[in-house]
């Protein structure tokens, strides 16, 4: 239905070139947004195991104290957390449920939380202290990955003005001067310059990203 609904609209050509690309774009909307949901789940985090902490030290039990943390935390972590009671209502481990919960958000530090409550299942401990040390611990990481982010921001930012330079200015000398980059383009030379150009781009662009995306 779309594809014919581009073809009246835009002709068979240019639908033939829009087509590829529109599902491409609908994957990088969902990609984006579940990399924010991931990014806002992270950020909530410590403020959550502050209330767990807090829950835990008024006397609730582990069940409990996750379920206030389900009551009170913003979104997405409202939503994850109510999925982890909703699994342990139905019989699964609170361990395995908050291990599932990690690896959809991609967290590594819920990987201690995990380990905390495994741990105090088998040899028992103060778990509310635990979970302060480990709240304080991600905050610290956090705060390094903010200073690293802010020093490699001028990296970043060649990145983009380094990968889109190229193709700017050959879609300017197009504009410009069309019949200069026809002459490029009918000629297997002017095109394997072109490709070849093209490349040495995405590889700048690739060496930079290895350079500024440290892992902390």
């Amino acid at each position: 239905m779309l594809g014919l609904l581009g073809t009246l609209l835009l002709g068979t050509p240019t639908a033939l070139l829009v087509a590829p690309v529109v599902p491409l774009a609908g994957e990088l909307v969902l990609r984006l947004k579940g990399r924010r949901r991931v990014a806002a789940f992270s950020e909530q985090l410590p403020d959550n195991l502050v209330v767990l902490s807090q829950s835990l030290r008024a006397g609730f039990a582990l069940l409990q104290a996750l379920d206030a943390v389900a009551d009170n935390a913003a979104e997405p972590s409202r939503k994850e957390f109510r999925r982890v009671m909703t699994q342990a209502k139905l019989g699964a481990p609170i361990e395995v449920a908050l291990e599932e919960l990690g690896g959809r958000m991609q967290s590594k530090e819920l990987g201690w939380v995990v380990a905390v409550v495994a741990i105090q299942s088998r040899v028992g401990g103060n778990m509310a202290e635990i979970f302060d040390s480990v709240a304080d611990a991600i905050q610290a990481r956090q705060r390094l990955r903010r200073q690293v982010k802010a020093l490699t921001a001028q990296g970043r930012m060649t990145q983009v003005v380094l990968t889109s330079l190229p193709a700017g200015v050959g879609a300017m000398l197009y504009i410009i001067n069309p019949d200069f980059m026809n002459t490029m383009l009918e000629q297997r030379a002017g095109v394997a310059v072109l490709l070849f150009a093209g490349f040495l781009s995405l590889l700048g662009s690739w060496t930079i990203s290895r350079i500024v995306n440290i892992e902390i």
